[in-house]
């Protein structure tokens, strides 16, 4: 009885065993921020020529990797907002910051200064709940309002939205189907008798 394997079916098999380690490796928190990391995986907001991206950050437990979300955290308490000031001319003039919740409650509020090196981290409590962060740049006005131009960031805090809470999990399920396929093959494979092939006639 030969154990010989196809090169096909070995590919296979290597393939679906690495997507399913990587699927495990990444918990289904990280997913929701493409990996856990920031970037431009989140929206960017564009006024006047000026651009601001937020990243959201998690500390699921003492001592860990902070994770990284857009506008849908699944976690409530401790949340850090975190504004990439992307356009240099914001870094030269004064920022106010506010955080309202779904009522118009303040809850958090920064006074107009200037952020030099480009990022705002603003760490707070945050409950379950929709919330606005605005951002508002000194000196400078909307074309459109003729008011002070202001970023908006809308913040929901414990969600649970689809890609939060499904996806990932449709994904481990499809690649342990996967594995579980490969591995079933495989000792099919294994257990079925090798034709010995009769040497060819001159």
């Amino acid at each position: 009885m030969s154990s010989t394997l196809k090169p096909g079916l070995v590919r296979l098999s290597v393939v679906a065993s690495l997507f399913l380690g990587t699927l495990l490796w990444t918990s289904p928190a990280a997913w929701a921020h493409g990996g856990g990391g920031s970037g431009p995986s989140c929206a960017i907001l564009e006024k006047s020529g000026y651009a601001v991206h937020l990243d959201i950050y998690v500390q699921a437990s003492p001592g860990s990797a902070a994770l990284s979300y857009c506008q849908d955290v699944p976690a409530t308490g401790q949340l850090v907002l975190a504004f990439d000031l992307i356009t240099d001319d914001l870094k030269k003039v004064p920022i106010a910051i506010e955080v309202k919740d779904s009522s118009g409650n303040v809850v958090l509020r920064e006074p107009a200064r200037k952020y030099p090196a480009g990022v705002i981290a603003l760490p707070g409590q945050f409950s379950k709940g929709r919330y606005v962060a605005t951002l508002t740049v000194i000196g400078a006005k909307d074309p459109k309002t003729g008011g002070p131009l202001r970023f908006d960031f809308v913040v929901n805090a414990g969600s649970t939205g689809l890609l939060v809470a499904v996806v990932p999990w449709i994904g481990l399920g499809v690649a342990a189907l996967g594995a579980l396929w490969v591995g079933w093959r495989v000792a099919r494979r294994r257990s079925e008798p090798e034709l010995e092939q009769s040497p060819e006639k001159p």
